[in-house]
């Protein structure tokens, strides 16, 4: 989640939508938006956004494959085939692929390129992340927001690839928002439970027995549950016996 069990922050989905919906409709230039692919909800929380704000989303060529793939299974799934202000960026590049030509035959009259966008960077909200900055180099002197919507690093590499995403943004001159260094952490929020309902959660269960694993402080649910029932906490690379 964005916190840890003690702190009691936790940012739901309805929390994300107003922050970039604030952001966005405060935005002039182009709004760049970074989350997973797969995370449908934020997809619709930016298609949403797209919408009340008279703009359009636009994802990257495989982004809309998969999503077509993923909406034969579910059809409720938004595609670029299926809403109006959904469209598909088609970049500069020499790749010639099979499936992308196919791609840009089948979505036709949905494609735009980095002509439209620099043209008309207020009408648009582009999926992207870290690495696809490189596109930044096609537009022609645009400028705007790059809304941070996914998690925060876990390792130091990741680390480093957030750094390395401030830079090139500061030198393309987009403003990064959501920066998760900075604590501004209300721009994604987590598939993991809150530290409220996992309490709820384990009551509602009532274990015999307890053992906290995946979690940054076991402690926690000691403090909370140990009086309720037995909570046994294994350091690392050590047995434990249940009796």
């Amino acid at each position: 989640e964005n916190s840890t069990p003690n702190d009691g922050v936790f940012c739901s989905e309805d929390d994300v939508h107003a922050a970039a919906l604030a952001v966005v409709a405060a935005e002039r230039g182009l709004v760049l938006a970074d989350f997973g692919p797969r995370n449908i909800d934020r997809l619709l929380i930016f298609l949403d956004i797209a919408r009340r704000t008279g703009r359009r989303i636009v994802a990257l060529l495989k982004d809309a494959y998969l999503l077509d793939a993923m909406a034969c299974a579910d059809p409720a799934i938004p595609t670029p085939l299926t809403e109006s202000n959904f469209a598909v960026y088609s970049p500069v590049e020499g790749d010639n692929s099979k499936w992308k030509g196919k791609m840009r035959q089948r979505y036709g009259s949905s494609l735009v390129d980095w002509r439209e966008l620099s043209a008309h960077p207020e009408g648009y909200i582009v999926c992207f992340s870290f690495f696809h900055i490189k596109h930044l180099a096609d537009l022609d002197g645009v400028r705007g927001s790059y809304i941070y919507s996914t998690s925060e690093a876990h390792n130091e590499e990741q680390a480093i690839d957030i750094r390395r995403l401030r830079n090139w943004l500061d030198h393309f001159g987009f403003q990064l928002v959501g920066d998760p260094e900075r604590g501004e952490g209300r721009f994604h929020a987590s598939g993991h439970a809150s530290p409220r309902d996992l309490l709820h959660m384990i009551r509602t269960i009532r274990p015999k027995f307890l053992i906290p694993v995946h979690t940054q402080d076991p402690a926690f649910f000691v403090e909370h549950l140990g009086r309720e029932m037995t909570v046994k906490v294994a350091p690392t690379g050590t047995a434990l016996e249940l009796a």
